[in-house]
């Protein structure tokens, strides 16, 4: 599923409902907007592979609601082609991107090497770091990370840098080109994400890295898109870092708690067993499925539920998302893109921002696919 959002920003920490532009449509690209493209493209090697600790494909790969034709990768990158080449966005954040080895290196494949646009792709080390760990796994040297790419007639690189020393975080300061549509547009910091699918603490350590960032730079505008492997709900940690939810109740905050922390009395969760190191990406069941699921069961009066020390740790991380997101002073504004039952990964976009020097009201256009 696709969706697109297109948001007014007019130069203060409040943001306009977001408009709704159909799946398919060009944005334009003389537009005064910045648009903004998400994209986990759901790597290869990643459908289905024979793990190597198991001797068996994990369940998280299995996909067992696909076919083996919605899986074909020849079919999907056809199509994913098709709408990164004929959207035209500005930046395009892409996740699970599997790069292709150029002598003792890596490089963004051929196909993706889009006309009229420049990348940036995670460091040569982090990208042998990740082929090694797939070898040992699941037999195969195969560099699977992130990428941004920019249309280079409306956005230019502005010196200061982004994170590049993970394969889950490629960032880059951009700015409008000068005497195009976005000079209006001071320096930025754009992000390409893909958060821990297991770990609530992880996935706020990487969002804070990325705030912490945009402050000891001095950035005053940021861009983030991305798979969130998250929804985000009332009580989640993830919520309090973003300031989604400045209230939630005692219920919705035991719920994400136990969503969080996979505490279940059967067998439900997915297998989020393996190497510390390993990075695979969706490694157990998806969060708004666990969500729903013990907001059943807690509603029901099940036995099941967080501990006391377990709901004091849920509240302490909480409470640390909170400070980090007041200490940056970065305030963000989430639009999601929604979820795409093709994959079932979360595809949110998010744009943060501290206060934006911009003479006129602007415009963000965002959409998200799997």
């Amino acid at each position: 599923s696709m969706s697109c959002r297109l948001v007014s920003l007019p130069g203060s920490t409040s943001m306009a409902p977001p408009l709704q532009v159909p799946k398919g449509r060009a944005f334009d690209c003389m537009s005064s907007s910045l648009s903004v493209l998400t994209y986990n493209l759901l790597a290869p090697l990643y459908v289905r592979p024979l793990d190597k600790r198991t001797g068996s494909v994990q369940p998280f790969a299995a996909f067992g609601w696909a076919d083996e034709v919605a899986l074909s990768w020849t079919g999907r990158r056809e199509k994913i082609l098709s709408e990164l080449t004929n959207c035209k966005a500005d930046l395009i954040c892409l996740q699970e991107v599997q790069f292709e080895r150029i002598g003792n290196g890596f490089a963004l494949p051929s196909w993706l090497q889009l006309s009229g646009y420049d990348a940036r792709i995670p460091g040569q080390t982090q990208l042998a770091n990740i082929a090694a760990r797939n070898k040992r796994v699941l037999d195969e040297p195969a560099a699977i990370g992130n990428a941004l790419l920019w249309r280079t007639e409306r956005l230019k690189p502005a010196g200061a840098d982004g994170a590049q020393d993970a394969t889950t975080c490629v960032g880059c300061c951009l700015r409008g080109a000068p005497h195009g549509p976005l000079e209006h547009f001071g320096s930025f910091l754009a992000y390409s994400v893909h958060l821990d699918a297991a770990s609530e603490a992880k996935r706020v350590q990487h969002l804070s890295r990325c705030l912490s960032l945009a402050k000891s730079q001095n950035i005053i505008s940021m861009v983030i898109g991305g798979d969130l492997n998250s929804e985000i709900l009332p009580g989640s940690a993830l919520g309090a870092l973003l300031g989604d939810d400045p209230k939630p109740s005692e219920q919705e905050i035991m719920q994400e708690c136990a969503a969080g922390m996979w505490i279940s009395n059967s067998d439900e969760t997915g297998d989020s067993s393996g190497d510390a190191d390993d990075g695979d990406g969706d490694e157990a069941a998806q969060p708004s499925d666990k969500s729903a699921a013990t907001a059943d069961k807690l509603q029901d009066g099940a036995e099941l539920g967080p501990s006391a020390a377990q709901l004091e740790e849920w509240k302490q991380l909480r409470a640390t998302a909170a400070a980090t997101r007041s200490k940056s002073r970065v305030f963000l504004a989430r639009c999601p893109t929604g979820t795409s039952k093709g994959s079932r990964y979360f595809i949110p976009c998010r744009i943060g921002f501290i206060t934006l020097k911009m003479p006129n009201p602007t415009h963000y256009g965002l959409r998200g696919g799997s």
